[in-house]
């Protein structure tokens, strides 16, 4: 009797260590965020002044923006925006991670404590579309957290404003919409993000699937980085691919409230004075920074995760 009670008191105890703290998601998550922020922020720079205004009209592609910002400040031009980019990406990826990871559990716990009609009903495994669900929660959420952040890091980086500072550009955001202002373009955001971290994790877990055949020289469920980064390479492509008409209109909101005072009215001027092709400037930039992002960004949590969890 004595003996089954130990067996049962060492279950309970054993069954936390398979869910680590939320904030091992979260700093793995916020280290990752900062290497890639600081790697390819040129990548979002160019991308932001490549959609300030419709450079189609003006036969300015991209070289011409990657030459106008050496022209300007020189080689570590490119690097401006980098701190509310910091700001922004370590805190949000390292909450996008810890939400993603406690969504996924209490998706678990409602499959295997519930009559929740879910696919595999009584199985902790969970389906890519259920994966999918978890990530358009977790984005959604933290997109409205971290908003505020990206209008002052976009206008930062546009060369729309006389803001040679992130205090200035706050300041001058608030004073002229107010505290609205920092929110502007949250629909498009979430009409960006929401779908792009559903698509993503979707395919992201696909490929790790159909690459298995890749893992012969690991052990168990550890995560290979080349499968990690050929499936998240792959994963970005797509979901960049998909939502880049909404990142376009998400910037155009930030930078002119003014002229683009909303997701409906921005279309509908977008189409009108420039065409269909200018919901797509920038995209060549984007797709190829998202692919990288995502991978470096994925690759580097699961490995930090893992570490984490095999000698802590």
């Amino acid at each position: 009797m004595s003996l089954k009670l130990n067996i049962k008191e060492t279950k309970v105890t054993e069954v936390p260590q398979k869910y680590k703290s939320p904030m091992v998601h979260l700093l793995s998550g916020a280290i990752s965020g900062f290497l890639t922020t600081i790697i390819l922020q040129p990548f979002d720079l160019v991308k932001t002044r490549l959609q300030q205004t419709n450079t189609l009209q003006q036969n300015l592609g991209l070289i011409g923006k990657v030459k106008g910002i050496y022209f300007e400040s020189g080689v570590k031009g490119y690097w401006k925006g980098t701190i509310p980019t910091l700001i922004r990406n370590v805190p949000g990826i390292g909450l996008y991670f810890a939400s993603f990871d406690q969504t996924k559990n209490f998706l678990k716990y409602l499959k295997t404590t519930t009559s929740l009609k879910l696919e595999n009903p009584g199985s902790e495994k969970l389906t890519k579309l259920e994966l999918l669900s978890c990530g358009v929660v977790a984005r959604t959420g933290v997109g409205i957290l971290m908003n505020p952040i990206s209008v002052v890091k976009v206008r930062y980086e546009s060369n729309l404003y006389n803001t040679p500072s992130i205090m200035t550009t706050l300041r001058h955001i608030t004073s002229q919409q107010g505290v609205k202002g920092l929110f502007s373009g949250f629909g498009a955001t979430a009409l960006r993000d929401a779908p792009y971290a559903g698509i993503y994790i979707y395919f992201y877990e696909l490929g790790k699937e159909n690459l298995k055949f890749i893992n012969t020289n690991k052990i168990g469920n550890e995560p290979n980085p080349t499968i990690n980064l050929i499936s998240g390479m792959s994963a970005g492509f797509l979901a960049t691919t998909l939502t880049h008409p909404f990142d376009m209109l998400k910037t155009r909101i930030q930078l002119q409230p003014a002229k683009y005072p909303n997701l409906i009215k921005s279309i509908s001027i977008i189409l009108k004075e420039e065409g269909i092709m200018s919901l797509y400037q920038g995209m060549m930039v984007r797709t190829l920074r998202k692919s990288l992002s995502s991978a470096i960004t994925w690759t580097c949590y699961e490995q930090i995760v893992s570490y984490i969890n095999s000698y802590y």
